[in-house]
């Protein structure tokens, strides 16, 4: 009895002992052991010097236009012309006369006249003047100054500027005239203009000569 137990004894735990070595080797699969430090260095030796290095030729730069915006170029505007085109006709409202030294001659008198330009902008004189002595009433003395000598040419008169005209006075007698007769002023009308310039002016004269306006 005591020998059929012990046998059963033995008998069990030769099946536990299977069973245990059956669990422990069917349940966990084993695992991998990690790579050596040796192992990674020769991977990586062997992966660097299998795959050269890229070579700068063979790097495609693929360049991104910029929209730079370059100014055209604007024209300039045209210069300002001045207003009113070509200068005009000379007005006697923008006129002032002006009476220069007198000279004599045998008989004769000359005395230069000035027209200054008083207004602002540029006017043109051209031809002879009409001019004519006045007493102090303001009635005419004798006849209107003969006109002598070429025409001329435009002459443009500047703000400021001016022109000239010469007076020649006769003072000898002839028929119509027995003695030279006394005047107080001048009376002036500027070319293609009605309204006239008058200044004081003391002479005596029998005849009038006038030349045209130079510069």
């Amino acid at each position: 009895m005591a020998i059929k137990s012990k046998t059963a004894a033995t008998l069990l735990g030769t099946v536990l002992s299977v069973l245990a070595a059956a669990c422990s080797g069917g349940g966990t699969s084993p695992q991998a052991a990690p790579p050596s430090a040796a192992g990674v260095s020769a991977s990586l030796a062997t992966s660097t010097s299998s795959t050269p290095p890229p070579s700068f030729s063979a790097l495609s730069v693929t360049r991104t236009p910029t929209s730079s915006t370059v100014p055209s170029a604007t024209p300039s505007s045209p210069a300002a012309t001045p207003q009113g085109g070509p200068s005009g006709v000379c007005k006697s409202s923008q006129l002032r006369l002006t009476a220069g030294p007198r000279q004599g001659a045998a008989g004769s008198a000359y005395t230069t006249f000035s027209l200054t330009n008083a207004g602002q902008q540029a006017c043109v004189l051209q031809g002879y003047p009409g001019v004519s002595v006045l007493d102090p009433a303001g009635n005419l003395v004798g006849q209107p100054a003969d006109r002598y000598g070429p025409v001329g040419q435009p002459i443009e008169v500047a703000p400021g500027g001016r022109a000239q005209f010469v007076l020649r006075i006769s003072e000898v007698t002839q028929p119509g005239c027995a003695a030279p007769r006394p005047s107080t002023q001048v009376q002036v009308y500027p070319p293609d203009q009605t309204v006239p310039l008058i200044i004081p002016f003391d002479t005596v004269s029998c005849v009038l000569h006038v030349a045209a306006i130079t510069p």
